[in-house]
C-alpha cells in the first residue's frame, strides 16, 4: 500500500519516566519511523522533562525531524495520581478533532511498550471501512516471545470459534476476542467524535463500561461502546485457517509477563488462541481444570 500524500497521524504515548523503560520506548519510536504515513506527530506524555534528554530519545527526535515529522513532550501536571498520566491524552482529542480531516487522519494512543508497526497500521486502514459496516473496529492481539515462539499476552484460555459470531472480509474471518485489551486504540474522525461523547472517554464514567483498572480503561477507546448485537465488543481480529494473521499481532516489548511466575498471561501460544470444535470440547476442558483444583 502506497503512502497517501495527505495522510496524517497524531500519536500520543504515555511514558512515565523510568530510565529502565527507555529501551522499550526507543523500540516503539523506531517502529513508528517506518510507518507509511505522510505526516506523523508524536507526543510523549510524561511526568519528567528529563525523558527528552535520554540519548535514545534525542536520536529518535532527530530522525523524526529529518522526515519532516515531529516528536515533542507534554508534561502532565494536573493529575491526582501517577496512573492518571494515561488519561492525559483525552483532553487532546477535541483539539485534534477541530483540525482533523474526514479521511486519512488518525488519532492514536499507545503505551510506551506497544510496538505498532507499519504492517499493523496498513492492516487497520485496510479493514476499517469494511468492518465499520458491521459496527466493528479492526483490533490487535498483544504477544511476547518465549524461545522464538509468540505467546498471547491477554488471552489466557483458548476461544472456541464456533460459538461466536464472525464477519468474513476477503479471506479473513473476523472474531471478537474474549479479552479485547491491547493497550492502545486508533481513531479516525468519525470514531473520535463518537469517543469524546462516550462514557469511555471519562475517568469516572468509564467504570460503568468496564471493570478494568484505571490504566486499562484509558486505553479501551470504543471497545465497549455501541456493541453490535451478539458480539462481545467492538473489537475484532482476523483469522485465516483458524490462526490470527501476522498483521494483527502487536509485540509487547517489555516482555515482563513472559518472566513472571504465577501468572496466566503470556502462557498460551498464538497458534492455540482460537480453536475449532464444539461445546463439548470446552466442557471437557473445564472438567479437567476443575478436577486439578481439588487434587
Amino acid at each position: 500500500m502506497a503512502v497517501a500524500p495527505e495522510s496524517r497521524a497524531t500519536v500520543v504515548i504515555s511514558a512515565h519516566f523510568v530510565p529502565a523503560r527507555i529501551p522499550f520506548l526507543a523500540t516503539v519510536l523506531k517502529a513508528i519511523r517506518d510507518w507509511r504515513i505522510a505526516t506523523v506527530k508524536v507526543i510523549l506524555v510524561s511526568n519528567d522533562p528529563a525523558i527528552m534528554a535520554e540519548v535514545a530519545i534525542v536520536a529518535a527526535q532527530r530522525d523524526f525531524e529529518s522526515r519532516g515529522w515531529s516528536l515533542i513532550l507534554e508534561i502532565a501536571t494536573d493529575i491526582a495520581h501517577p496512573f492518571h498520566l494515561t488519561w492525559h491524552h483525552k483532553k487532546m482529542i477535541p483539539d485534534w478533532l477541530s483540525e482533523a480531516k474526514e479521511t486519512d487522519d488518525y488519532f492514536i494512543y499507545i503505551e510506551d511498550d506497544i510496538v505498532l508497526t507499519d504492517q499493523n497500521i496498513q492492516y487497520f486502514l485496510k479493514f476499517l471501512e469494511p468492518l465499520r459496516e458491521s459496527g466493528l473496529i479492526p483490533s490487535f492481539l498483544r504477544y511476547e516471545f518465549r524461545d522464538q515462539e509468540k505467546y498471547a499476552v491477554d488471552m489466557t484460555e483458548p476461544q472456541l470459534v464456533s460459538i461466536y459470531p464472525t464477519v468474513t472480509v476477503d479471506e479473513a474471518k473476523f472474531i471478537c476476542p474474549t479479552n479485547p485489551y491491547w493497550a492502545g486504540f486508533i481513531l479516525d474522525k468519525s470514531l473520535a467524535q463518537e469517543h469524546v461523547l462516550s462514557d469511555s472517554s471519562d475517568l469516572v464514567r468509564s467504570e460503568q463500561q468496564s471493570p478494568w483498572d484505571v490504566r486499562e480503561r484509558a486505553a479501551m477507546g470504543l471497545t465497549w461502546e455501541a456493541i453490535p448485537s451478539r458480539y462481545k465488543s467492538r473489537y475484532a481480529v482476523p483469522l485465516v485457517k483458524g490462526r490470527p494473521t501476522e498483521d494483527c499481532l502487536i509485540w509487547h516489548c517489555a516482555q515482563n509477563y513472559n518472566t513472571m511466575s504465577g501468572t496466566q498471561f503470556a502462557t498460551l501460544p498464538i497458534d492455540k488462541v482460537f480453536v475449532e470444535g464444539d461445546v463439548s470440547m470446552l466442557v471437557a476442558r473445564a472438567v479437567r481444570k476443575f478436577g486439578r483444583l481439588f487434587k
